[in-house]
């Protein structure tokens, strides 16, 4: 693995999106505190037409930066009517990026999992995930896919499609162990965030014995993927800096939760610091602090993953429906998205949000649920990407062969 600075581990975050209007003015800066932190390599997915010049631009600007290029299911109606054939022209234009964002977005009752936009009908987002599957396979590009209780659908897709030799990165996991081994014959990796590993630690621990160590990515999410408990730390953590206060006697356990993306926000309440504005009282009156932003999914409560449902593949179809049902009536999952109309309330220029450079606190996490050494871990996961990151023409594979 190739060394970073002074020593420390080397970290390939493997999903961000950079270009999200959130943060797209300091992408340059976030990019210079990821590398100071050790960050090698940034993957910025793009999630739809209107975002992929901005992915293209990021990516021309920083070499560290691996484009990747798809339609997410939130964007599925709003796609043109030769949206495969831009992406393909746009693949064949950069040679050098994966594909994805895309996946499957299984809604809630109500048409929507979201209160200000309308979710496209499950069989048409399988449809044009298994477009761009086909792409990827024909094109031999890793990519990266979104899934939210449609794991089933999920799977029975790749298993027609598959298996897919440039690999399938299983974004923000946090699917049932059943599935990883079937997931594994067809060559997908399995990528954890912050928000992918909310779920008992326990949960977790199975979750992750059924991952082979070769198949294990990290990722930010960046701008999100922040839990609300780990901001609401990473707040104080950024208060009591900035007003000299000195550190708790257990300053080791706290600085974990250290942020690096620098800056703070005033505190303005729970609703405004985790959600902000609208989304947020939206989130309290349904029993829970709404997150805003792409991929993300608020923090669970003690249930974690969700019980039935996705015990078994045999099980999968039904099951959804009824654990979604109780999910529901427990107000145990709620989902936000969107969130690129402005930042989060109260935050100071977006520092705020999540960035590459907190790669590591996904780390600690994993590292932990696992018994394994934070550096072995590191290791391991940058590795990992790597390799499936090396596919021809790639900046990562230039990289290497210059190296060698």
């Amino acid at each position: 693995m190739a060394a970073a600075a002074a020593g420390r581990a080397a970290w390939f975050d493997a999903h961000c999106h950079l270009q999200d209007p959130r943060i797209a003015a300091r992408a340059g800066r976030i990019v210079e505190e990821a590398a100071e932190a050790g960050v090698k390599w940034i993957v910025c997915n793009g999630t739809h037409e209107g975002d992929w010049d901005a992915v293209s631009a990021i990516a021309a600007a920083h070499p560290c930066i691996i484009p990747s290029f798809g339609l997410h299911p939130w964007y599925i109606q709003s796609r043109s009517p030769h949206w495969l054939q831009h992406l393909e022209r746009r693949l064949m234009d950069h040679p050098h990026a994966a594909m994805g964002e895309a996946g499957l977005h299984r809604c809630k009752k109500g048409g929507s999992s979201s209160s200000n936009r309308e979710g496209a009908p499950l069989e048409e987002q399988v449809w044009v995930m298994c477009e761009q599957l086909q792409l990827a396979r024909r094109l031999r590009r890793p990519i990266a896919l979104h899934c939210v209780q449609a794991h089933g659908h999920m799977l029975k897709a790749l298993q027609q499609h598959g298996p897919f030799p440039a690999g399938v990165i299983l974004h923000s996991f946090s699917g049932p162990p059943d599935v990883v081994s079937a997931l594994v014959a067809l060559n997908a990796f399995f990528s954890f965030s912050l928000l992918s590993t909310s779920s008992p630690p326990h949960k977790l621990a199975q979750l992750l014995k059924q991952v082979p160590p070769d198949r294990l990515l990290l990722e930010t999410d960046a701008p999100d993927g922040l839990p609300a408990a780990r901001r609401r730390r990473t707040e104080g953590r950024r208060r009591e800096a900035h007003s000299e206060v000195p550190q708790r006697e257990d300053g080791g356990k706290g600085e974990r939760g250290r942020v690096e993306g620098g800056g703070r926000r005033e505190e303005r309440g729970r609703g405004e610091r985790e959600g902000g504005g609208e989304g947020a009282e939206k989130g309290r009156e349904e029993g829970g602090d709404a997150e805003r932003g792409c991929c993300v999914r608020e923090e669970r409560d003690s249930h974690g993953l969700r019980e039935g449902g996705d015990r078994t593949r045999g099980r999968q179809e039904g099951g959804e429906e009824r654990a979604e049902e109780r999910g529901e009536e427990r107000g145990e999952e709620r989902w936000e998205r969107g969130g690129a109309e402005g930042e989060i309330e109260g935050s100071d220029d977006g520092r705020s949000l999540n960035t590459p450079a907190n790669i590591r606190l996904v780390c600690e996490t994993i590292a932990g649920s696992m018994g394994r050494s934070d550096e072995a871990v590191a290791e391991a996961a940058f590795a990992n990407a790597v390799r499936l990151f090396s596919f021809p023409g790639s900046c990562v594979r230039a990289h290497k062969d210059q190296d060698t």
